[in-house]
C-alpha cells in the first residue's frame, strides 16, 4: 500500500518523513529513524464513525468532489474524493482524502479510511494514516487509493446500484494524548531520560545498559569501581562515563568508547548478538574488574541466584543435592501460558527409571527423581524468556512468538518452587522492573526495552536514541505475543505477520525487582553520591567534548596549515612523492589572517627568522603526484589566506630558508628542483637536498651542482633519472640537453647515483636505479598455504610480479627442500575465501596472472605436493573419484592419472588395480551433483565427458543388479535422501549420499523400505520417522507403504526421495550464516 498523501501538489506539500514514519513505527513496534506516536497513560483517544454515500457514482464529472461536512474533535471536517485520480496523468486510481475545513492549531489525528464491499465486507478497502493537520497541511489521504477497475466492476461489490458508500474512522487527541516528531522531540524534555546512540546493531546492548543504569544499586557500584590510571582503554571508565552522561547529559549518549573499551570493532557495532549472553558475559567480566575492591560481590549479591539441584531415591533413604550459582532463570515459552506454568515446567520433577536409573553410592541403581529448586533468590531476578528454539527436523533455529503471560507482580514463595533450606523468613515477591522486547525474527530485528525506574505506575520506553512515556499496557499486555490483533490492518513492515501470523514483538528478558528491597535498589542517585575523584573526571571530560564540539563548529572559520620543511623530506625513504603529510607539522590559522602569524610562530620554534623563510604551495598533478609548484610572493604573505586560498581542507606548504638578499622568484625562467641518492649497495633512497637552476642551464651543470652537494670530486661519473611517479623513472643522459628540453619543471625530482661499472651490473641485477624502481614497484610478499590447509598460513616470500612461473617454482621449492617438477600451484578464491576448483596450468605464466582473480590482485597462493611430475600431469588427464562400497558409504578419494585419450572402460580397469574388488568386478561410475546421480558413463564413453562440473562417484555394481541375474520387468532406481528446507517447508533440499536399488515390477513401498533399512542399518524408532514420496521434474508424490514403487518412478529423472531429518556434520562455508559468540577482551 501506498504512503498517504495531501491532495494537491499545488497546494500541499508531500507527507514529511516524520510522518511517514510515525505510522511505520507505530505498526512495527519500532522507534524508527522518522518517529512513532506516543500516548499518553490515563485516557483512550476519542473515536467516531462518518459514512459518505456517494450516489450516481457513475455520472460524476467534476475532478473533485466533496462530501458533507461533520464536526468532530472542535473541528468541522469533510471528505474529498477525486473519481478518476487526482493527477491527471495517473487515472487508474481514485483518491481519497480527509480535509479539515477549520482547524484549532495542530491537531494530531490518527484515521481510516474505507470503501464498502457492500456485497462482502472482510473484502473492503482500508487505508489508515496519521497526521498533524495545521492551517498549511490541511488535508491528507490516498492519492492511489482504490483502483478504478476494481472501484467499476459491479461484480466486486463496491458500487451497487451506482453508489459508493466511504467511511471514516478518526482518533483525536486529548489532553494526555500527544504525538511528536522525530526531528524535534526532545526525550530529556519531554520524560527527564535521555537515549543511547545506536552503533548499527548495537539496540541489544542500548536495552541492556539502560536496564542495568536503572537499577540505581549497580550503579553506585560502577561509579564506585577503581581505574587504573596508567590503562587508557579501560571499561570501568567507559561504563562510568556512559552511566554519568545517561544522568546528566541532555542528549543522547555515545557508547563507542565502551565498545572500545570491550575491544569491538566496526564489525562488531553491526553485528547483532543476544542480548541475555551479554547479560552474561559482562556481568562475569564486571565481577571480576570488581574482585578485591570496596564493591566486591556486588554482581553475585544483586542478581546470582542459588539452585538447589536434588536427585532423591524413591525405594531407598538416599538423596543427592547439589547447589549451582547462576545469572539468570531460562524460561521456556514454548507449550506455556504463562510464567507460573513455566517456572512450573522448571521445577517440575524428572523420574529416572529403566535405562536411566541413578547409580546411588552404596545402594547400586535405584528408581528416583530428580528436579531443581530456588534456594536463594536474589534482590533482582532475570528471567531470560527461551523465545529461540533449535528445530532438529529442520536443522534451524526459530523464533518462538506464541503468546506468554508475564505480570506485573509475581509470588514465588511456593512449596513446588523453594527447597526445604531455603530462608522463608523475607518475602519472595517480585515487582516487574523492565521488559526487554525482541521485534524480528531469529537474525534480524530489533531490541527496545520498556522501564520502570521508580517503585511508582509510570513506565518508560528505550529505544535507541528516543525515550518516550509508556503506559502498562505498552510495556506488559502488548509483549505477551500470539496471534496478531483481529482490528490490526496496519499497512507498514511486517504487516504480514500481524494480519496473518503471529506478533513479532515480544518479551525476550524480564528483571524482576524483590518487593520490599526495591526503595533501597532503586533510590535515586545524588550527585553528591558519586565519587569526587569520578565526578572531576567526568566534569572534566564534559569540558573537553564542550570544547572539541566549540571547535567543530567554528572549524569553517579555521585552516589547517601543514608545513613541511627539509627534516620532514629527509625522513620521507620511500620511492614517490617527496614527503608524507601525515607526519608534518599542522597550525591552526584564521582564514581572515595572514601568514604573518604563522612565519612568527615558526621563527620562534625553528629560529628561522621570518624574512629568512619562504613557502612553496604543493599541487596535485594530472600523474597523482603531490609536487611544490610555486612560491608565495610578499602580497600573498600578507593578505588574508582567504583572498587567495578559497578552497576548503587543509593547506599544505613547504618551508624553505633562503638568504634576505636572493632575488625574488621568477616563475618564467626559474625551476627549483629536488634531489634524491641512490645506494646501490644498501638498497636505499635518501633525500640530498633541493636547488635552483635556469630553465636553460645543461643536465650538465646539474651534475655539477651535484657533485657540489655531495662534496665529490669533479671526475665522478654520476647517472641521473627524472622521478616522474613512484612507477615511472626517465632517463637523463644527454648531458649538453637543457632542463628546458627535457620538460624538467619546478617541484620535479632528480634522483642520481654513480655510474656502476659492468662488473656491478654483472653482479647485482639491482645495481641501476631504473631496475631498481621496477622492483620496487613489482614487488610482494606472497603468503604461500597447503591446499589441504586453506585457512592455515605456511610461509612468505618476496617475489616480484614480473616473476615468471618457473623462477617461483624454484624459490618455492628452495623453501620447502623439493624438486620444483612435483609442486602444483593454485590460485585463490576471494569469493570462497579458498583455493580455485582448478590448478594453474602453463608454464609460460608470470607471477601476477598467477595471482590475478576476476580483476582483484591476491597475495594468497595455494601449492601441493605431488605424486607425480608436473609435465606428466600436464600430458594426461587428472581425475578425481569419490569410491563408495555397497553400502553407499564414502571410503576415499582415488587420483588417478589417465590417458588423455582413454575411454572409460580404460579408467575402470585402472580402478580394479587400486581398489580392493570382491564381488561382480564390474565398476560403475557416475556423475553426481547436489547430492543427486545425474548420469552413468558407459564403458565406450571417451574420457573427455569426465569434467569438473560434477562429482564423479565409483563403486562396485552388486550382483543383483547384474543385468543377466534381474528378475523380468525388475528396474534399477535412483533412491535419494531429502529434508525439508529450513526456512520454507513448501521446498525440500537433497542431503547425504544417493544410491541405486533393484526393484520389482509390482513391489510395494513397505518391502522397498525393509530393503533399504537393512543396507542403511538405520534403527527401527528413527526409521520409523522417515517419510517417503517419488519426485518427478521436481514435483513430490507422497507414497504409503501399499502403492507400487514402479509405477511413480518411471523415468530416468525420477527418484525415490527418504524425508527426514539431516543430522549429518555441517560442512563450513564462508556463505553460511554463522553468529559470532560475544567476547569482552579487555
Amino acid at each position: 500500500m501506498e504512503s498517504p498523501h495531501p491532495t494537491t501538489q499545488e497546494t500541499t506539500q508531500e507527507e514529511t518523513p516524520e510522518e511517514t514514519m510515525e505510522e511505520s513505527a507505530r505498526d512495527t513496534g519500532n522507534a524508527s529513524p522518522g518517529g512513532e506516536v506516543v500516548y499518553g497513560p490515563s485516557e483512550k483517544p476519542k473515536e467516531n464513525l462518518f459514512t459518505w454515500r456517494v450516489e450516481a457514482f457513475s455520472s460524476l464529472s467534476e475532478r473533485k468532489v466533496y462530501g458533507e461536512t461533520f464536526e468532530f474533535g472542535g473541528s468541522q471536517w469533510r471528505l474529498l474524493l477525486f473519481p478518476k485520480g487526482s493527477d491527471s496523468a495517473l487515472d487508474a486510481f481514485a483518491s481519497l482524502f480527509l480535509d479539515c475545513v477549520s482547524t484549532v492549531p495542530s491537531q494530531f489525528i490518527r484515521f481510516e479510511l474505507r470503501a464498502v464491499n457492500q456485497l462482502e465486507d472482510p473484502k473492503s478497502v482500508v487505508h489508515e494514516s496519521t497526521h498533524r493537520f495545521t492551517s498549511i497541511e490541511s488535508d491528507w489521504g490516498f492519492k492511489n487509493f482504490i483502483s478504478l477497475k476494481l472501484l467499476t466492476d459491479t461484480k466486486e461489490g463496491f458500487l451497487v446500484d451506482d453508489t459508493l458508500v466511504l467511511e471514516v474512522r478518526m482518533w483525536t487527541v486529548s489532553s494526555d494524548w500527544y504525538g511528536y516528531s522525530y526531528w524535534n522531540y526532545d526525550s530529556k524534555k519531554e520524560t527527564g531520560f535521555v537515549g543511547l546512540k545506536n552503533q548499527g546493531a548495537t539496540c541489544y546492548m542500548n536495552s541492556l545498559l539502560q536496564t542495568l543504569f536503572h537499577i540505581n544499586e549497580f550503579t553506585r557500584a560502577v561509579y564506585k569501581m577503581p581505574i587504573d590510571p596508567d590503562k587508557q582503554v579501560s571499561i570501568p571508565v567507559a561504563m562510568q562515563r556512559v552511566f554519568y552522561k545517561l544522568q546528566f547529559s541532555s542528549s543522547s549518549v555515545s557508547t563507542k568508547d565502551l565498545t572500545k573499551s570491550f575491544g569491538w570493532d566496526a564489525y562488531d557495532a553491526f553485528t547483532q548478538h543476544d542480548v541475555q549472553e551479554l547479560t552474561r558475559v559482562l556481568c562475569d567480566n564486571l565481577e571480576g574488574k570488581m574482585k578485591d575492591t570496596e564493591v566486591d560481590g556486588t554482581i553475585s549479591r544483586l542478581f546470582c541466584l542459588t539452585l538447589g539441584n536434588f536427585i532423591r531415591c524413591i525405594n531407598v533413604n538416599y538423596e543427592s543435592r547439589r547447589d549451582e550459582v547462576v545469572y539468570d532463570i531460562q524460561l521456556v515459552v514454548k507449550g506455556c501460558k504463562d510464567i507460573y506454568e513455566s517456572l512450573n515446567q522448571y521445577c517440575e520433577t524428572e523420574t529416572l527409571e529403566g535405562e536411566n536409573q541413578y547409580e546411588a553410592e552404596g545402594f547400586g541403581k535405584q528408581d528416583a527423581t530428580k528436579g531443581v529448586q530456588f534456594k536463594v533468590l536474589p534482590p533482582v531476578l532475570v528471567c531470560h524468556l527461551r523465545r529461540f528454539e533449535y528445530d532438529p527436523y529442520r536443522d534451524v533455529t526459530q523464533k518462538v512468538n506464541d503468546s506468554f503471560q508475564f505480570y506485573e507482580e509475581i509470588d514465588l514463595q511456593r512449596d513446588e518452587y523453594v527447597a526445604p533450606d531455603a530462608d522463608r523468613s523475607i518475602p519472595w515477591v517480585y515487582e516487574l522492573h523492565s521488559v526487554l522486547v525482541h521485534s524480528g525474527e531469529v537474525h534480524g530485528g530489533h531490541y527496545y526495552a520498556f522501564i520502570r525506574p521508580t517503585t511508582g505506575d509510570q513506565w518508560y520506553k528505550f529505544d535507541d536514541e528516543r525515550v518516550t512515556k509508556a503506559t502498562r499496557e505498552n510495556a506488559i499486555d502488548d509483549n505477551f505475543g500470539g496471534p496478531a490483533d483481529a482490528d490490526d490492518r496496519y499497512t507498514g513492515y511486517y504487516s504480514y505477520y500481524r494480519r496473518y501470523g503471529k506478533k513479532f514483538s515480544n518479551a525476550y528478558m524480564l528483571v524482576y525487582v524483590r518487593k520490599f528491597q526495591a526503595p533501597e535498589i532503586l533510590r535515586p542517585i545524588e550527585e553528591e553520591e558519586i565519587p569526587e575523584d569520578v565526578r572531576a573526571r567526568l566534569e572534566r571530560e564534559a569540558e573537553e567534548d564542550e570544547r572539541k564540539r566549540k571547535e567543530r563548529s567554528e572549524a569553517h572559520l579555521y585552516i589547517n596549515v601543514k608545513v613541511a620543511h627539509t627534516d620532514d623530506l629527509k625522513k620521507h625513504k620511500r620511492v614517490g612523492d617527496l614527503c608524507s603529510f601525515e607526519d608534518v607539522e599542522v597550525y591552526k590559522v584564521r582564514r581572515s589572517d595572514s601568514l604573518d602569524g604563522l612565519q612568527n610562530e615558526i621563527a620562534e620554534k625553528y629560529g628561522i627568522p621570518p624574512e629568512e623563510q619562504r613557502f612553496w604551495t604543493w599541487i596535485h598533478r594530472q600523474n597523482k603526484t603531490l609536487r611544490p609548484e610555486v612560491p608565495l610572493r610578499d602580497m600573498e604573505m600578507r593578505t588574508p589566506i582567504d583572498m587567495h586560498h578559497s578552497a576548503y581542507g587543509d593547506w599544505k606548504l613547504l618551508l624553505e630558508r633562503v638568504n634576505p638578499k636572493t632575488p625574488e622568484w621568477d616563475c618564467d625562467t626559474d625551476v627549483m628542483l629536488f634531489f634524491k641518492y641512490f645506494e646501490p649497495c644498501t638498497k636505499t633512497i635518501e633525500y640530498i637536498g633541493q636547488h635552483g637552476f635556469k630553465k636553460a642551464d645543461t643536465i650538465d651543470d646539474l651534475y655539477h651542482a651535484l657533485r657540489q652537494m655531495m662534496e665529490l670530486p669533479e671526475t665522478l661519473q654520476l647517472s641521473a633519472y627524472e622521478e616522474v611517479k613512484a612507477t615511472r623513472v626517465d632517463s637523463l643522459d644527454d648531458e649538453f640537453s637543457t632542463l628546458a628540453q627535457n620538460e624538467l619543471i619546478s617541484g620535479d625530482i632528480i634522483v642520481f647515483q654513480t655510474t656502476p661499472t659492468l662488473q656491478d651490473l654483472r653482479e647485482d641485477p639491482l645495481a641501476t636505479i631504473d631496475k631498481f624502481y621496477d622492483y620496487t614497484v613489482n614487488r610482494i610478499t606472497v603468503n604461500f598455504r597447503e591446499i589441504d590447509k586453506p585457512r592455515d598460513p605456511l610461509f612468505s616470500l618476496e617475489l616480484s610480479k614480473k616473476m615468471p612461473y618457473d623462477e617461483v617454482a624454484e624459490r618455492v621449492a628452495e623453501k620447502l627442500e623439493q624438486d620444483k617438477n612435483y609442486l602444483r600451484f593454485t590460485g585463490y578464491n576471494s569469493y570462497t575465501e579458498g583455493p580455485k576448483t582448478t590448478p594453474i596450468r602453463g608454464t609460460g605464466l608470470t607471477l601476477v596472472d598467477m595471482l590475478t582473480t576476476y580483476h582483484q590482485l591476491s597475495d594468497i597462493l595455494f601449492f601441493e605436493k605431488l605424486e607425480y611430475s608436473i609435465l606428466e600431469l600436464e600430458t594426461k588427464k587428472v581425475l578425481k573419484i569419490h569410491w563408495y562400497n555397497c553400502s553407499a558409504n564414502f571410503v576415499k578419494v582415488l587420483t588417478v592419472l589417465a590417458p588423455q585419450d582413454g575411454t572409460v572402460s580404460d579408467l575402470q580397469a585402472m580402478l580394479k588395480e587400486m581398489v580392493s574388488i570382491e564381488g561382480t568386478g564390474i565398476i560403475r561410475l557416475m556423475n553426481t551433483w547436489s547430492h543427486k546421480i545425474i548420469s552413468c558413463f558407459k564403458p565406450t564413453d571417451s574420457l573427455s565427458v569426465c569434467t569438473d562440473l560434477y562429482v564423479i562417484r565409483g563403486e562396485e555394481v552388486p550382483e543383483e543388479e547384474l543385468p543377466e541375474n534381474r528378475p523380468t520387468d525388475s528396474k534399477v532406481i535412483q533412491v535419494s535422501h531429502t529434508c525439508k528446507d529450513a526456512y520454507s517447508y513448501s521446498m525440500t533440499h537433497n542431503f547425504g549420499v544417493p544410491f541405486f536399488l533393484l526393484i520389482g515390477p509390482d513391489e510395494k513401498l513397505s518391502s522397498v523400505k525393509s530393503r533399504v533399512q537393512k543396507k542403511l542399518s538405520v534403527e527401527d524408532e528413527e526409521f520409523a520417522k522417515w517419510k517417503w514420496a517419488a519426485i518427478q521434474y521436481g514435483r513430490t508424490l507422497d507414497l504409503d507403504d501399499d502403492d507400487v514403487v514402479a509405477r511413480y518412478v518411471t523415468q530416468h529423472s525420477d527418484y525415490l526421495a527418504m524425508e527426514h531429518a539431516d543430522t549429518s556434520p555441517k560442512e563450513k562455508s564462508s556463505y553460511r550464516y554463522v553468529e559470532k559468540s560475544i567476547k569482552i577482551y579487555n
